[in-house]
């Protein structure tokens, strides 16, 4: 709050700043956060005209590092975003330190004859495959998740919330065709691997793929949701405008199907408010 070039922003600016600062610091990696502007908007807690007056602000003022691409924003904050990757080189320097003995003689070790104990060989390779450096034992379920999903870091993040969301009765096979939404439209959409979702965001507590629940209508070049003047997103069914808690509640119920120009329809019955 004493930077200048944000003491001359509007205090509008100020308050997105803020809220954007917040998601930064629980995102990861830290100082940084990333999306369609839809998604930035959500996250700024704003609307899309308060977030547009954002971007013009910062264009003069540069207090925030914004890159865009292939219609994904980067948002950044410098101090932030620098001290984290010094944390991350420290940690990593240290590991490598505790991991080479000093003066301690390399004993070999015989590896286990499959022949002497079959049953028990098998039973460990099983685990040391569901297993990474971390040590973590994952399920199958998620590492079919982890197969469709189109960016493969921080696994061990991503599995914690996989787990947290199927204790708040979320089903595996709804996360894993969320997944496969999210990476055909990114394939549609040619979006470079920097610009992905982590998993563990993916899966965050914003629900990030409850956006993916349906994949993108065939020969349509990105996802069409327009929103109207207050930045909340609205969809076309069978020529009626209707909110997203509508829309949602048409697609719980398995009610109503894509149209290739982005709009919706019903299946059989017309849709009535």
């Amino acid at each position: 709050m004493k930077d200048p070039a944000l003491q001359a922003c509007s205090a509008a600016t100020r308050g997105i700043w803020i809220n954007l600062l917040a998601n930064m610091w629980e995102a990861n990696p830290r100082g940084e956060v990333s999306g369609t502007i839809q998604e930035i908007v959500r996250l700024s807690n704003t609307t899309l005209a308060l977030y547009k007056r954002f971007l013009d602000e910062n264009l003069r003022h540069n207090f925030a590092e914004v890159e865009s691409s292939n219609g994904v924003y980067i948002i950044r904050n410098r101090r932030m975003f620098r001290e984290e990757k010094q944390r991350i080189y420290e940690r990593e320097r240290k590991q490598k330190q505790r991991s080479v003995p000093f003066d301690v003689p390399q004993v070999s070790r015989p590896c286990p004859s499959p022949s002497s104990s079959s049953t028990t060989y098998k039973k460990e390779s099983i685990k040391e495959r569901d297993r990474d450096r971390t040590g973590t034992e994952y399920t199958s379920e998620f590492e079919s998740f982890w197969k469709i999903y189109p960016r493969k870091i921080e696994k061990h993040k991503a599995f914690k919330c996989w787990q947290k969301l199927l204790k708040e009765g979320v089903k595996p096979t709804h996360l894993k065709v969320c997944a496969d939404n999210y990476a055909g439209a990114c394939d549609v959409l040619k979006t470079e691997p920097q610009f992905i979702k982590h998993p563990a965001t993916f899966l965050g507590p914003d629900k990030p793929y409850e956006d993916y629940r349906v994949s993108t209508p065939v020969g349509a070049t990105q996802p069409q949701v327009p929103l109207d003047k207050y930045g909340n997103p609205y969809y076309t069914v069978d020529g009626k405008d209707i909110p997203e808690r509508q829309w949602r509640e048409l697609m719980d119920k398995d009610a109503i199907e894509p149209n290739k120009d982005g709009t919706w329809k019903s299946k059989g019955e017309q849709c009535t408010e």
